[in-house]
Formats: structure tokens, sequence, C-alpha cells
């Protein structure tokens, strides 16, 4: 069976011996308390493994064999078999071809997944070689061009550094930041990689151990998803050869001595604490977007268990100096869009997102708005489905509060008049507010009626505009005690919302999302989480609050749309649906409908049952005329197949699934 983490373990560590065994620590806090060492079977003639991590992608362990003589390495994946004292772990090549890597002769090697980047592995050795590794093919991507060397001004400038071991915080799916820890083995030091030059150390603390100068290291960090704080893990050995398990505060250095490991008789050349992932697509509550607070990646989750992040996509193709301020999903189309910024030049761009891939479209050509000077401050955005625009709020450079509207179509942007609290209001005299967010009941297409809402960050207030205004707002409640961490500065975007509409029940459902620090407060970004919750707008109260992803924070967020409502037109529905071919009908599992002609715009299916809720949604290309529909799973009985492109139904047919 594949060696998987389930989970996030309470701190379960495994342990690669100097003599190629492994050895596993049911509790990181008793080290001597362990089973084994197992054997490895699998490895070319040669190679010594000589470090072990665990894939946060896919929650498996993994190797990497190293031959000294030839400087060649391999990357295993590790699986386990048998049971008892006949338990083996066997490594299984990534690709049967070695790399060519020069790690030096010690044992110690630093080598760790990066927590911000998908299937890769960063490598180090002691003589200052690094490389980044491909854990897909075991290839290597790229290889570091000046070793590691300690900052200027550094108490350790004048020596050379070695480092030995290495671990990447946040190593969970779905990080956003990362900070990145190291051993030095010749000096003895607990290092911090700068966060833009990973050549660059900074010293974090001397080790307090005594220990002998050959001596090999191991590291990994772990993260606390109870406390939301990373505890980072050092083994090494003492004077006389036994192998001691540490703790390290991450930011002072300090030690605290765990225990031996084992019976006292073991050597270990590395560490890894398990990590695993929910690798399942199914979403039993809504899927949400997230908009990453480092404005470069959408996560996507589970609103009935927002701790299950079902995918994460790097946003691409904007232009140069922009960032992603805020996305939205659009009612017309379901599609979803972004609005990014550029603070220096003072202009706006609106995108549509591909979902999938990351990869962003520009509607219209940038264009000049004050937004401010930053490009990390607070932008509220989202449609409005009466107008289909798309409603911007935001502070300008002089202080002064924007508000406009963008035609999704071209993108053009239209001036509103000033958002301000309404006369008589408990918050009247806030005479600049700080939308965090925008969000619309029945928020589908065509609606005849739609409430708007928002939570500003300045006040803590949960508002509602009044009826057929934009801009004059009433407060409702104050959630400040709701949105916990710290409110109002402007990167860390605290009161986030959206409004869902469903089908089934006609009703709205609110959630609401707000940022908060870590244990170490504004000591690292990487500390930073997001909590997510329903948010009921009749009594300003929240309910199942829980962490978005293990700790994953979000600068803005979007519940995806499911229900259409009344399309704009209805076309060739009535005629007998003469240009439109289904087979088979009735369906036991998989149908086609063809056009009569290639599509020339983007064609959308929905599969709507008899209560008029949508239950499975396609979206198709430019060009399509064969559309296959999976209706394998779904109940039998009657169905209809609605047809959109454009805006309008062009078809709506009747299936029977049998």
């Amino acid at each position: 069976m594949a060696l998987c983490a389930q989970g996030v373990e309470a701190q379960m560590m495994y342990g690669l011996t100097n003599d190629n065994r492994i050895m596993v620590m049911s509790d990181a806090s008793a080290p001597s308390t362990f089973n084994g060492p197992y054997a490895i079977n699998g490895m070319a003639s040669g190679q010594a493994m000589v470090a072990i991590a665990f894939n946060y992608m896919d929650g498996m362990m993994y190797g990497l064999g190293y031959d000294a003589v030839t400087n060649h390495a391999q990357l295993y994946t590790m699986t386990v078999s048998g049971a008892g004292a006949s338990t083996v772990y066997n490594a299984a090549a990534v690709s049967t071809t070695t790399m060519s890597m020069n790690l030096g002769a010690g044992s110690s090697v630093g080598f760790d997944f990066i927590s911000t980047a998908k299937n890769q592995i960063k490598v180090t050795g002691t003589n200052g070689h690094t490389y980044i590794m491909s854990a897909t093919d075991g290839t290597i991507a790229s290889t570091g061009s000046t070793n590691p060397a300690y900052a200027s001004g550094d108490i350790n400038s004048a020596l050379t550094a070695g480092v030995g071991a290495t671990a990447f915080t946040n190593n969970y799916y779905g990080a956003d930041a990362q900070s990145q820890f190291g051993y030095d083995l010749l000096n003895h030091t607990i290092v911090r990689f700068d966060s833009t030059d990973w050549n660059t150390l900074h010293t974090v603390a001397s080790f307090g151990a005594s220990l002998l100068t050959t001596s090999s290291v191991g590291m990994d960090s772990w993260y606390d998803t109870a406390a939301h704080a990373n505890v980072i893990f050092v083994v090494t050995t003492n004077l006389v050869g036994q192998s001691e398990l540490y703790k390290i505060d991450r930011n002072t250095g300090a030690s605290t001595d765990l225990g031996a490991v084992g019976t006292g008789t073991f050597s270990l050349r590395s560490i890894a604490t398990p990590r695993g992932r929910n690798t399942s697509t199914t979403v039993m509550g809504q899927l949400v977007a997230g908009l990453t607070l480092n404005m470069r990646n959408l996560i996507f989750f589970d609103s009935y268990n927002p701790e299950h992040i079902t995918n994460v996509v790097a946003l691409n193709g904007m232009a140069s100096g922009q960032a992603m301020m805020a996305i939205a999903y659009r009612p017309k189309d379901r599609g979803l869009y972004g609005l990014a910024y550029n603070g220096s030049t003072k202009q706006y761009q609106l995108y549509s997102i591909n979902e999938t891939t990351g990869a962003v479209t520009a509607i219209g050509s940038a264009a000049a708005v004050d937004l401010g000077t930053s490009n990390n401050g607070n932008i509220a955005a989202n449609f409005n489905p009466i107008t289909d625009r798309l409603q911007v709020m935001g502070t300008s450079s002089t202080s002064t509060n924007v508000n406009a509207e963008i035609n999704p179509d071209n993108g053009v942007l239209t001036m509103d008049s000033t958002v301000y609290y309404a006369t008589g209001d408990v918050n009247a005299a806030t005479t600049l507010s700080n939308m965090g967010s925008l969000a619309y009941t029945n928020s589908y297409n065509n609606t005849s009626a739609t409430e708007m809402w928002g939570i500003d960050n300045k006040t803590g207030a949960l508002v509602r505009f009044a009826d057929g205004s934009n801009s004059s707002m009433n407060t409702m409640y104050d959630l400040s005690s709701t949105i916990d961490g710290t409110l109002h500065t402007s990167m860390y975007n605290n009161g986030l919302m959206d409004i869902y509409h469903d089908s089934v029940s006609n009703s709205n459902m609110a959630y609401i999302a707000s940022n908060t620090y870590g244990v170490s407060a504004g000591s690292s970004a990487d500390n930073n989480y997001a909590q997510f919750s329903t948010l009921n707008t009749s009594t300003g109260t929240t309910a199942g609050m829980r962490s978005v992803g293990y700790g994953t924070p979000v600068k803005s967020m979007a519940v995806k749309k499911e229900y259409t409502g009344l399309p704009l037109a209805v076309a060739n529905v009535a005629a007998g649906n003469d240009d439109l071919l289904v087979y088979p009908n009735p369906v036991a599992n998989r149908t086609r409908i063809e056009l009569s002609e290639a599509s020339t715009s983007t064609v959308y299916v929905d599969v709507i049952d008899l209560n008029g809720r949508v239950v499975r949604a396609y979206k198709f290309g430019t060009g399509t005329y064969q559309m296959d529909i999976d209706m394998s799973g779904m109940p039998n009985g009657l169905y209809s197949a609605r047809v959109t492109q454009n805006g309008i139904v062009t078809n709506n047919v009747k299936l029977i699934k049998d």
C-alpha cells in the first residue's frame, strides 16, 4: 500500500537512519517510542537514501537516493508492505534516469517540498549546491547559481555556511506563504533563508546542544492546525553518537530537547512529518473560489467543509505591474471575473478567469481610476444581477471614497455617487468607509429584485444599501467581534462576504470569511489564516466557523453560481427543437446533444430536475456542435436540458433517465 498521510496526524514522525532504514515515531514529543527500523528495498546499486519528505499534494513519502561516488541522484516514492517485523519500505523510482547532482560527500542533505509550488522539491548539499527537483518526473528544474551565504551584516557573515537540512513552513495544500529554515552543519546554527533570495541566510540562533563536527542532521516543519502555528523539529547526533530530537522556536531559535530517538542507539540523517490532503472533488455544499492573500493564486473549497480545498491554480497572463484585487462570479454567464489594479499607474483592468488553468483574458483595455497607490489595498467588487454591472468600491490616493461600476462586456468604468451612511445611522459621522466586500441577494440572471449588502472594514459594520441605491447604506449589525484579528489595515482585508441563491428553496444564504493572525502575531505572513462560516443577515450572527484549508488566508471570495434564473430570451424551444438532436434518449448513463451547426460562442448546458434545480452544468467552447452529457449516478426520472448561448436559451429538451 502507498505510504500516505490521511489528514494531519498529531506530530507523527518518520526517521531515516544512517544505515538506510525507516523508523516510525507515533508521537514526536516522545521519540523513545517507535516502530522499526524497517529495511528499504528497490534502490539502485551504489545509492544510499539520504533524505525523506512528504508531499502535501498526494500525501506520499518521497526519498532521495544518492551516489556520492558518481554524483548522481534519483527520486523515489515510498510504499510499505508487510506487517510487524516483516514490514518493508519499497522504493519506486519516479524516473529510471538518474540526475547529475553534486551534494558533496556528507551524509546530510536538505530535502523538502516547497509549500507554495506544486510538486517541487528544494535539494541542498552542505557543499552549497542547490537544486529544484520535480516530483512529477524526477528531473532537475533549476540549479542554484550561487552558494547560500550569510547576509552582509549578519553575525556570521564572515563564516562559510554548509546547510545540511532544510524545512518549509506551511507545508499543506493551498498554502500562499512560507518561510524556509535550515541547519548550518558547519557552524551549528539555525538559519532562515531570505524570503526573496534563497541564497541569503539570516542567523536565527546558535544551536545550544553539544554536537559532533561530523554529525548528521535532519529538519522538518509541522503545521499545527489547532494552534495555527508551525513547529520546527531538528534531529542531530550528540557527542556519543546518538540521535536526539529537538523542537525549535522559529522566532528565537531556542531548542527544547524532546529526548533520545528510540533506545538511544539510532543515528538519523533525515526526518519527515506526514501531511495529507483530501483529494476528493466531491463538494457537499457550494463551491467557493478564494483569491489568496498573496494575490497570485485561486483556491476552490467546499462551503460545507471549508477545510477541503478541491483545487489550487496560479493566476497567469496579467499585465506587468498589476495585482488581482477582487474576484466575482457573473450571474449572466456564471463565469469568474477578476479586477486587477496597478497602484503605480492608477489603472484598473477587468479580466475573465479560466477556473481550470488560472489563465486570464483582458476585457477592454487598462484604464485610469484612482484606487490608491498600493497594489494590496481593500477593493470591494461584485456583480449587480439586475444591471449586469460589476460594482466596485475603494479608496483613492487622496483619501476619498471611490464608487463605480464596470461593464463586463467592454470593461468601461462609470463613476457613481460617493458612498455614505444614511442620516441618523449609528455610523453617520463616518465620512470615509473602507468597504471590504459587496454581495447581492437573488444573484441569478434576470432577477427582478435584489438587495445590496457589504462589510465596512473601518467600522466593522454589516451594511445594507437602500433599495435602488448603490451609495446610501445603513448599519445592520456590528461585526467587530465576529471579524477577529487585526482590522482596518490595507492588506488584511478582513471582512469578506458573498450571498448564494438556492434555487430549490428559493432562498439566499450569506457566507463570511475573515483573516486573522497566528500565534506569533505579526512576526511572519505565514502565520495568517482565514476562517469561513455562514452569516445570518437577519441577526448578524455566524455559524460553523472553520478554517479555510489548513490555514490559507484569502483576500477575496466568490460563491459559484448554479441557478441561472429566467433567460434574457428564449429561441427555438416551442418549435420542437428541430435544429437539435439528442441521442440516446431515454438515457442510461451518457447522452449526446448535437447542434445543427458549430456554435459561435460559449455554450452552456444545464441539466435541470423537476424541482427546477440545476443538477449538472456543462460549459463548451466556441465551435462546439457535439456535447456529451454525463447523467451517470443520477436518479431515474424526467429532466430537462437547457442550452444557452450569448445569454439566450436556444434550446430546451426533455431527457428521460432510465
